[in-house]
């Protein structure tokens, strides 16, 4: 045991640490029950984020703090964007009673408890940008007493505990503080050379953060609100800081080539190989497949690209020699390239071009004009891609690419073999090939086709690169598909009753393992419904041909909904007013060994080898916990509602309900790959 004696404000205090060895099956949420700590501290303290709270190995030896009375407050922050997403991984410094300490915010933007000594030496809070230096972004001469949390974003900084700073009106409107926004950093992006010019190689753009706008306005109660802009809005396109040097890059491709912005950032994203934190890496190599740069491209692909005369490497190629036309061909399975003079070619060496796959501005302009040339060629083979909505072409250029043309071709004529379909998934997923085939009946093709339209919608996601989606609805591979002509129905795995091939055992509810229904009373329900199976999951809905993921519970607007287990808050979607969809949702994250006997073995029963579980509420009228934050079973995480495709069902004779999912991941895609029915989760349902 470890002590430490200070004086604090002419009071003796003594603050100690004691040595805990972590047992089998021991979970963060049953050591930090045990011995009485919060378990956002006992995470803090012993550094756990991430998977690494739901990874405890027997053996590992975690620091348990004791808290003193004597601090003056304990405080948690949560750094969020223009938008209100939490920053995750960001680096912290923070000055506090006299003294200077680093955090890094976790997935959900947060950092605490932190234990502060003394409130009047108050609290400076600096943001590392991407040069690595720490700008200053909030400041407090005094701090609160007692617990508080601090909420730090582009519109307000919020104390919260037994009171809320009230917004009133504010001095100056969103659009303003945007147009100052975009005025105050009109040129620290790096720029397009629009390949005309020849320049000297440059692997990736300037780098100097977006200055952030700080600037302070009065609401009509007189209290100060900070705005802190450190993302953009132009183009309605949503990077993290991190990427934030790319964003003309993508702006000019993308209208080059007449695709939006949000289309091919969700496709750069899907190729490109990632940092910590989500950054995208311009200097990644694959030494086993060769593929290198920011897009991840081949080298016989990459010089094929530079065979293209739109391309800015082929500008630059023939400007700087002179060339009027680049051209290209295999030569003893090596592809080579050449330039023509007159009637006179040059072969050119491919060395340099090839690492001009790390120059960002070449790598982006050379995605965007491979995803053209994909398009193009499914064009050729009288596939519509002109019926599709701008939005939908980063899916139909990734599933393109991924296929091949002739191959996605087939898939949406209808003409993919049963051979060739069984071959493809063997290539994919390999030894689980077959049992996946045995989920459809035995028929490769739709076997294979699920799993492309999963892959492609997993990998895909427009809404993400958007600062505002309202209103917007991103469409899943196969209502593409089918909008180009796709002749069969929805390849869905069968559904099979839910049967345990064993006695589930009794057990007493621990502190680390209990289990709380996500609502006081759990009634499937069947106002509205074309019959009593539709509320039920698997493939139950026309007529047995569409799949409903979950289990919609009965319930009026407004009724609690419950954390069915002790974990942690993965995801929040505060989409309330959005009407197509899940609208405003919860993904709770859970360790399984926190689990009561029952429905651990359930699950683990269908995912062996899983150690987390995540279960959704959907439908929300009002949402109480923030992403990152743990929670207790039985604690309340909001109410029910009627947001989503759910909307004007506000009522239980309307057909008010509570959608409840269990999932192996927090992000799947459509169908009912990767869940499995929720109902034998819960303790009573009728």
């Amino acid at each position: 045991m470890k002590k430490k004696r200070t004086i604090h404000k002419g009071r003796a205090m003594t603050l100690q640490t004691k040595i805990y060895i972590v047992r089998k099956d021991d979970t963060l949420w049953g050591i930090s029950k045990k011995f009485d700590i919060n378990i956002d501290l006992l995470a803090t303290e012993n550094g756990l984020k991430g998977k690494a709270a739901h990874t405890l190995h027997p053996g590992q030896k975690l620091r348990l703090p004791n808290i003193s009375a004597e601090n003056d407050c304990e405080l948690t922050l949560r750094i969020v964007d223009l938008i209100r997403a939490p920053i995750a991984f960001a680096k912290l410094k923070l000055s506090f009673d006299g003294k200077e300490k680093e955090f890094t915010t976790n997935v959900g933007g947060e950092v605490g408890p932190i234990l502060i000594d003394d409130h009047a030496k108050g609290l400076k809070v600096r943001l590392q940008n991407i040069e690595g230096k720490y700008e200053l972004i909030d400041e407090h001469k005094v701090l609160p007493l007692g617990k508080k949390s601090l909420i730090i974003n582009s519109r307000q900084i919020l104390i919260k505990s037994r009171y809320w700073t009230q917004q009133g009106k504010q001095d100056a409107t969103t659009s303003q503080l945007q147009k100052k926004i975009k005025h105050k950093n009109q040129d620290i992006h790096a720029q397009p050379t629009d390949g005309k010019r020849p320049r000297q190689q440059s692997k990736t753009p300037p780098t100097r953060l977006p200055e952030p706008l700080i600037t302070e306005t009065r609401l009509e109660g007189g209290n100060p609100t900070h705005i802190v802009a450190t993302v953009f809005a132009d183009e309605n396109l949503y990077l993290i800081p991190a990427n934030e040097k790319y964003r003309k890059f993508i702006i000019a491709s993308a209208k080059k080539y007449g695709f939006t912005p949000h289309a091919l950032a969700a496709l750069i994203h899907a190729e490109a190989a990632k940092l910590r934190g989500g950054e995208w890496n311009a200097d990644s190599k694959n030494e086993k497949t060769n593929a290198a740069g920011l897009t991840q491209f081949m080298s016989e692909t990459w010089l094929e690209m530079c065979t293209d005369s739109r391309s800015f490497m082929n500008i630059r190629l023939t400007q700087e020699n002179g060339y009027e036309k680049i051209s290209g061909k295999r030569e003893g399975g090596i592809y080579v390239i050449s330039g023509r003079k007159g009637q006179t070619h040059h072969r050119i060496a491919t060395d340099p071009a090839l690492r001009w796959r790390f120059d960002a501005e070449y790598a982006i302009d050379s995605a965007a004009l491979y995803g053209q040339i994909n398009l193009d060629r499914l064009r050729k083979r009288g596939i519509n891609i002109d019926s599709l909505e701008p939005e939908d072409l980063a899916k139909a250029m990734y599933f393109a690419h991924h296929e091949g043309a002739h191959g996605a071709a087939a898939i949406v004529k209808g003409t993919l073999t049963a051979p060739e379909a069984e071959k493809l998934l063997k290539a994919q997923i390999k030894e689980k090939a077959d049992a996946y085939i045995a989920r459809f009946n035995r028929e490769p093709v739709k076997a294979y086709v699920h799993w492309l339209f999963s892959y492609v919608d997993s990998n895909i996601s427009i809404t993400q690169f958007m600062v505002n989606p309202a209103g917007f609805r991103a469409r899943s591979m196969e209502e593409i598909c089918k909008t180009l002509g796709l002749p069969a129905g929805p390849p869905s795995p069968n559904s099979k009753e839910v049967s345990l091939p064993f006695q589930l055992p009794t057990e007493q509810a621990g502190a680390a393992m209990s289990w709380q229904d996500p609502l006081d009373e759990c009634t499937i329900r069947t106002a509205l419904l074309a019959s009593r199976r539709s509320a039920t999951f698997g493939m139950v809905r026309n007529g047995g041909t569409k799949a409903h993921q979950g289990i919609d519970l009965v319930a009026k607007v407004g009724t609690p909904v419950y954390a069915v287990a002790n974990g942690r808050i993965k995801r929040v979607i505060r989409a309330f007013a959005v009407t197509t969809g899940y609208g405003a949702a919860i993904t709770l994250q859970v360790d399984v060994n926190d689990l009561p006997a029952k429905q651990r073995q359930y699950y683990q029963s269908k995912y062996p080898n899983n150690e987390l579980v995540h279960f959704y509420y959907a439908h929300l009228s009002s949402i109480n916990v923030q992403e990152g934050s743990y929670v207790k079973s039985g604690e309340i995480l909001g109410k029910t509602g009627d947001s989503g495709n759910a909307k004007g069902m506000d009522s239980i004779a309307n057909g008010g309900h509570l959608h409840f999912e269990s999932r192996h991941s927090p992000n799947i895609s459509t169908g009912l790959d990767g869940r499995m029915d929720p109902l034998p989760f819960l303790n009573r349902c009728s």
